[in-house]
Formats: C-alpha cells, structure tokens, sequence
C-alpha cells in the first residue's frame, strides 16, 4: 500500500503483506475516519487502520496500526462508530454461537503503546450466547446515531436496531418465516432512517 502526497507527489510504502495468499481489501469507514486494511485468507483475518487526517489523543503515524491478530480459523470484520470500534468475528466452523460482536474504544487502543489488543480486551457488545435462540448475523451496518444488525433468529429474519445514545434495542420483525431481509443504499452515515428490502416467494416489500 503506497501514499501519495497530491502537494509534492511523493510516495511512500506504508504496508506490505509479503505472503501471496493474503488477500488484501482497503477500505474507509463509514464516518470517514479511518483506512481500513484486511489481510484475510479463507482461515483467518489481520486487521490494520489508519486515520485519515489527524485525531485527537491518535498517534501522529503516517504508518496504519494493527488492531485486530490474525486467529487461525476466525474471520472478522471492523467498523468504527463515534470514538469505538466495532468487530464481529466468526469462528469458521459453520455454528451460529461461534459469531461474536466486540467493541474497544479508540482511547483503549491508543492506551496499548503500540501494542495490538488481544482478542479477550474486546468487549462483548451483544452477547450472543446469552440467547436461547438460533442467532445467525447476516450482515451490519452502523450509522451516527444508530447500527442496525440484519439477522436470522431461529431461521425468521430480522433486523435489531441499537439507539447509541440511550443503548436500548428494537427490532424489526416479518411476519413471514420464510424470506430473506436485505440491506438497501444507506450510504449516508447521518441518516436518521434505515431502507432495506424483504424478500420471499410469497410477497416483495
């Protein structure tokens, strides 16, 4: 991964992954705060970020900061809303309780010196195994004032909805057993409302 200065064009290399079965995915979260670089395999996952402009109590690092190890037979995935990561990680056994939702705070991070957070300082975020039911998390989506979670609870879809101010949950049921939620265009981070499509052989919303 190079940066290019637009004022002076010059360039820097500030990540090399040298193993050619990585695969490489950059990206930029959805608040515009940070790069994002997943270096994953079909087993595993590594996980760096970088700021895109300077932030407050950040390290002054042209380098991007490692946050998530790579665990062998665990995929997973980063996002970051206000002053908090959130991962969720899947143990690659096909079980539904072997998915996780995590969360550490920008401040915890930067509090490591330089250090990449182990697994278990990650914070449950919804604890997935204190449900009796069937979970499965289809897919996630996060907003400034809201995330949304597309889920499958006993096989019937469903999306869950967290207020981040007030960190209660709702959620968004149908009625139908038989269908599949998915998400809409939501690409603006400010949005105040959440669009998103159901599908099933017997109706189309």
């Amino acid at each position: 991964m190079t940066r290019l200065d637009l004022k002076t064009g010059e360039k820097s290399t500030i990540f090399v992954d040298d193993d050619p079965t990585h695969y490489i995915d950059i990206s930029v979260s959805k608040d515009r705060k940070f790069l994002i670089i997943n270096s994953s395999t079909k087993e595993d996952s590594e996980i760096w970020v970088l700021p895109r402009a300077p932030i407050e109590g950040w390290p002054d690092s042209s380098l991007p900061k490692k946050v998530v190890a790579r665990n062998h037979n665990m995929s997973a995935s980063l996002w970051h809303v206000r002053d908090f990561f959130i991962l969720i990680t899947k143990e690659l056994s096909g079980e539904a309780k072997s998915q996780r939702i995590l969360a550490l705070t920008d401040a915890e991070i930067v509090e490591g010196n330089g250090t990449t957070p182990k697994l278990s300082q990650w914070r449950d975020y919804l604890d997935l195994y204190e449900s009796t039911d069937d979970l499965v998390i289809t897919e996630f989506d996060s907003f400034e004032n809201f995330i949304a979670i597309y889920c499958k609870r006993n096989g019937k879809p469903e999306i869950l909805i967290q207020d981040l101010d007030t960190k209660t949950f709702d959620s968004v049921n149908i009625d139908q057993d038989v269908g599949e939620i998915h998400p809409g265009i939501n690409q603006d981070y400010n949005a105040q409302e959440l669009t998103f499509t159901y599908e099933s052989p017997f109706v189309y919303e």
